[in-house]
């Protein structure tokens, strides 16, 4: 069974193929690398809290600006969490049909992503008691330091999905999937009470 676990950041649990972009995904994999992260980060280039994460070396180093290297009809299970919104919405989209090409039929996308219905909800309900807080708390959450290039929530994702080809397209909760190790993705660290997890079928 292949299963892919795109944007993985540093989890990357046995039975998935993790890929990422992130500059200390391709440092796991040279010698010396905790002395080459300890310069960077002492020389600004950067973040010291980034660096701290520790990278497994089973990550493979890919920019999926590149495509994605699958066979079409390959694919059992696509993972991606938080990080799609990430990406431009044209290159969202493009990322999209390319999952679906790649996923064998019946084969499975589970996505996870901030979810601006929860974001606006929480602001509205914050913003009455502390306006300020209320207000750098929906910036943080919606922007991510200008990470962010497109937000979504449920009727959005699913529309894109259904446009692509995807069908069975459904919420689930934190944990709860039709991919059986799904705990190995979903650890509690990344337990956001902003996400939207969302599954569809090829």
């Amino acid at each position: 069974m292949l299963k892919i676990n795109f944007g993985s950041g540093s989890i990357a649990p046995q039975g998935w193929i993790s890929m990422d972009s992130s500059p200390s995904a391709l440092l796991a994999k040279v010698p010396y690398s905790k002395t080459i992260k300890n310069i960077l980060g002492n020389i600004g280039v950067v973040d010291k809290q980034i660096l701290k994460t520790e990278w497994p070396k089973n990550i493979t180093y890919w920019d999926l600006r590149w495509g994605i290297p699958f066979r079409k009809g390959t694919v059992d299970i696509i993972f991606a969490s938080h990080f799609i919104e990430h990406l431009p919405k044209n290159a969202a989209d493009k990322f999209l049909k390319n999952c679906y090409e790649i996923l064998k039929t019946g084969g499975i996308l589970r996505l996870v992503i901030p979810d601006i219905d929860i974001l606006v909800k929480t602001y509205l309900k914050q913003v009455s008691e502390n306006p300020i807080a209320a207000s750098e708390e929906l910036n943080a959450r919606f922007f991510e330091g200008s990470q962010h290039k497109w937000m979504y929530n449920l009727q959005s994702l699913k529309e894109i999905l259904k446009n692509v080809g995807f069908k069975n397209i459904k919420k689930f909760d934190y944990r709860k999937s039709k991919i059986k190790d799904i705990h190995k993705l979903e650890t509690p660290e990344l337990k956001y009470y902003t996400s939207l997890y969302l599954e569809a079928e090829k």
